[in-house]
C-alpha cells in the first residue's frame, strides 16, 4: 500500500492541482497577463509574493511596518473608529475599520476590534475582538474560525478572513496585555495589485482622512462600539471618541474650541505655552473674519493666532507643532479675539520674520497626526527610570530576524526590520517589566516572511499515519490548524469486521468437533493484513488473542498457518 501511495502522490505532484472551493483558496503563482482582469487572477496568485499582493502589516500600538500608501512605514496614534482599507471599485469589496483605544497612559493607541466588511455574492460584516468573531449569514466560508474563540487561538493562528474573489485576505492575532485596554489586536492585509486603493490608513497619503466620526459611517453595530468603549474605558485614561463621556481636547489658555480636524494640535499648542517663547492663543476656524478674509483655511490647514511672536516666522511656529507652514493670512488686531484682521493686514512669506507681535499662521495639517511617542520619547524615559536603561531595550529587541539590525537613534529606519527594531525598542520601554518578553514575542511574530496561512504539505502527520496526497495543496487556516483528520490518511487501508464468536459446536473438514469459548476480552475479528485464516474456500476471516497471557498462544498459532479454521479455535480455545 506504501507503493500505492507513492505513485498516487508522484501522480498529484505533475498533474494541474485542482482549485479548492472551500475556504482559504490555495494560492499559487501566476503571473497577471494585460487582457486578465486582476479579479480573474487572484485565486491564482501567490499570497506571499509582494508582486502580486500588495501588504499592509500593523502591529503593537500601532506600528504600520508595510502600507500601500504614499507613507512608507509609520507610527500612527489617533482614538477611535479609522478606515484601514477601503477596496470596493474593483472586484469583490473589502472595508476594514479598526477601533483605537489609549495604550496605558501614553499617547500611544493599541487596536482593541475590528469590522470587516465583505461585498460579492453575498454581502456582510465580521466583526472580530479578543473573544468572538460574529459573521453575517452567509460568510462562513470565508472566515476561519468563527464564533467563541480563545487566547490560545488568537495567539497561535488568529483569524482569517477573505472576499469571495480571493483577492483580499486579512490574518487578524492577538496579544493579551495587563495594563490598559487588556489586550490588542495585530493584523497582516494582502489586497490584490489592481485592486487596492489609496484610501484608508493603509492606502491614504493622509491619515486624517480616516477617522470616522460620524456614526453612521460605522461598520461597527452601536452594541458592538458599545462593547469596545466599556473594556476601553474601565482602565480609566483618555476616552475614545465615540465613547460616552468623549470631549474634544482642547488646550488650555486658548480662544475657540479646536475642530475636529485641527485636534492634533491640542498637545504640541500645550507644551509650547506651558514654556518660553510665543504662545498659540487662539483657533481661527472657518467662521471667523480673519479666515473668511483669508478665503477660509482648505480641508489640510489650521489657523493658528501667535502672541509675543516677534521675531518669528510662521515656518517657526508651524514648525513648534510639529506641522510645516502653508501660509501667512496676515497680521490680527492684538485688541480682539476672534480673529479678526487688524491693521497691516495681508500675506507674506512663511519664511519671513515678523515684525509683529500678533499674527495668524495658516499650518498644514500633518500626513500623520498623531504620531505619538516616538524613539526619542522612549530614550529619555528609559533614562529616567532608575530600573532599565535604553541599552536594556536594544539589547532585548535585538533578538531572533533583527539579531543582526544595527540600531542607531541618530539614523532614521529604512528597512522593514529596522523600523519593526525601533517599534520593538519603544513599545519594550513603555510596557511594565512583566510584560516586556511578551512585547519582544509580539515583535518576531511580524518578522517579514513568515508564513499566513498553514498548508497539509506543512503539516508533519502523527505515528501510523501519511500524508494524504490529495490534500498537500489544501490550506487549513492559521498556522497550527491543520490536523489529521484534515491532511492525513493511514498507512495501509484497512477493512474491519467484527464478529461475535458464539459458543457452539461445529463439525470441521478433518470430522472433529472441537468446543471453543468465546472471551470478548482476548478474542475479536481484526483487519485482513493480521493472521488470516480460510475458511470454507468463501471468505477469509481472522481471529486474534489480545492481553498478557496471549503471547504463547500466538506463537503456537503462528506454527499453523494454513490450518483450517476450526483448528486454531482449537489452539486459541486451549490457551485461553
Amino acid at each position: 500500500m506504501l507503493q500505492i501511495a507513492a505513485v498516487l502522490w508522484a501522480l498529484v505532484c505533475v498533474l494541474p492541482q485542482q482549485v479548492s472551493a472551500g475556504f482559504l483558496h490555495t494560492f499559487k503563482k501566476a503571473s497577471l497577463t494585460t487582457d486578465q482582469a486582476p479579479c480573474d487572477s487572484c485565486a491564482t496568485a501567490d499570497l506571499q509574493d509582494p508582486n502580486e499582493f500588495d501588504q499592509c502589516n500593523f502591529w503593537g500600538d500601532p506600528h504600520y511596518t508595510e502600507t500601500w500608501g504614499g507613507l512608507g512605514r509609520f507610527d500612527y496614534q489617533g482614538l477611535g473608529v479609522h478606515d484601514v482599507v477601503i477596496n470596493n471599485v474593483t472586484c469583490d469589496t473589502f472595508r476594514m475599520q479598526a477601533f483605537h483605544c489609549q495604550y496605558r497612559t501614553s499617547r500611544n493607541a493599541v487596536v482593541l476590534g475590528f469590522v470587516i466588511e465583505l461585498g460579492g455574492s453575498v454581502t456582510g460584516t465580521v466583526f472580530v475582538n479578543d473573544t468572538f468573531v460574529e459573521v453575517s449569514a452567509g460568510l462562513e466560508s470565508l472566515v476561519s474560525p468563527i464564533g467563541e474563540i480563545s487566547t490560545q487561538q488568537l495567539q497561535n493562528g488568529g483569524i482569517n478572513v477573505q472576499t469571495g474573489d480571493r483577492c483580499n485576505f486579512v490574518n487578524i492575532n492577538e496579544k493579551p496585555i495587563n495594563f490598559k485596554p487588556g489586550y490588542l489586536l495585530n493584523a497582516k492585509v494582502r489586497s490584490r495589485v489592481g485592486v487596492t486603493q489609496n484610501a484608508g490608513v493603509c492606502g491614504s497619503p493622509q491619515l486624517f482622512p480616516t477617522f470616522v466620526s460620524d456614526n453612521s459611517s460605522f461598520l461597527f453595530t452601536s452594541e458592538q462600539i458599545e462593547q469596545l468603549c466599556e473594556q476601553c474605558s474601565s482602565f480609566g485614561g483618555e476616552i475614545s471618541p465615540a465613547c460616552p463621556g468623549y470631549t474634544p481636547p482642547q488646550p488650555p489658555d486658548i480662544t475657540n474650541d479646536l475642530t475636529e480636524e485641527c485636534l492634533w494640535a491640542a498637545d504640541p499648542i500645550e507644551t509650547q505655552n506651558a514654556g518660553t517663547g510665543p504662545d498659540i492663543t487662539q483657533f481661527c476656524a472657518t467662521d471667523t473674519t480673519i479666515a473668511a478674509d483669508f478665503g477660509n483655511p482648505g480641508p489640510d490647514q489650521c489657523l493658528f493666532t501667535v502672541t509675543d511672536g516677534n521675531g518669528n516666522s510662521c515656518t517657526d511656529i508651524c514648525g513648534l507643532l510639529g506641522t510645516t507652514c502653508s501660509n501667512v493670512p496676515g497680521r490680527v488686531d492684538s485688541q480682539n479675539d476672534n480673529c479678526e484682521p487688524g491693521g497691516n493686514e495681508g500675506t507674506a512669506s512663511c519664511d519671513t520674520q515678523n515684525n509683529f507681535n500678533t499674527y495668524t499662521c495658516a499650518c498644514d495639517i500633518p500626513d500623520i497626526p498623531f504620531p505619538g511617542d516616538n524613539i526619542n520619547d522612549a530614550e529619555e524615559v528609559a533614562n529616567n527610570d532608575p530600573n532599565i536603561s535604553f541599552q536594556d531595550a536594544i539589547d532585548n529587541c535585538t533578538v531572533g530576524c533583527l539579531a543582526n539590525v544595527t540600531f542607531d537613534i541618530n539614523v532614521p529606519p529604512t528597512t522593514e526590520l529596522e523600523y519593526l527594531l525601533q517599534g520593538c525598542i519603544i513599545d519594550w520601554v513603555y510596557a511594565s517589566n512583566d510584560e516586556r518578553a511578551a512585547i519582544v514575542d509580539n515583535t518576531q511574530a511580524q518578522c517579514p516572511g513568515l508564513p499566513l496561512t498553514e498548508t497539509c504539505a506543512d503539516f508533519t502527520c502523527s505515528s501510523g499515519l501519511v500524508p494524504d496526497p490529495a490534500k498537500q495543496a489544501d490550506v487549513c487556516g492559521p498556522p497550527g490548524t491543520c490536523t489529521d483528520a484534515l491532511c492525513c490518511m493511514t498507512s495501509r487501508f484497512r477493512r474491519y469486521r467484527r464478529q461475535r464468536i458464539r459458543r457452539r459446536r461445529r463439525r470441521s473438514r478433518f470430522g472433529r468437533y472441537y468446543k471453543y469459548a468465546y472471551n470478548e476480552s482476548l478474542m475479536q475479528s481484526l483487519a485482513p493484513d493480521e493472521e488470516e485464516h480460510e475458511e470454507d474456500g468463501n471468505f477469509q476471516q481472522v481471529y486474534s488473542c489480545k492481553g498478557e497471557d496471549c503471547e504463547e498462544a500466538k506463537a503456537k498459532l503462528s506454527t499453523r498457518r494454513g490450518s483450517s479454521s476450526a483448528q486454531v479455535k482449537e489452539v486459541l480455545a486451549d490457551e485461553l
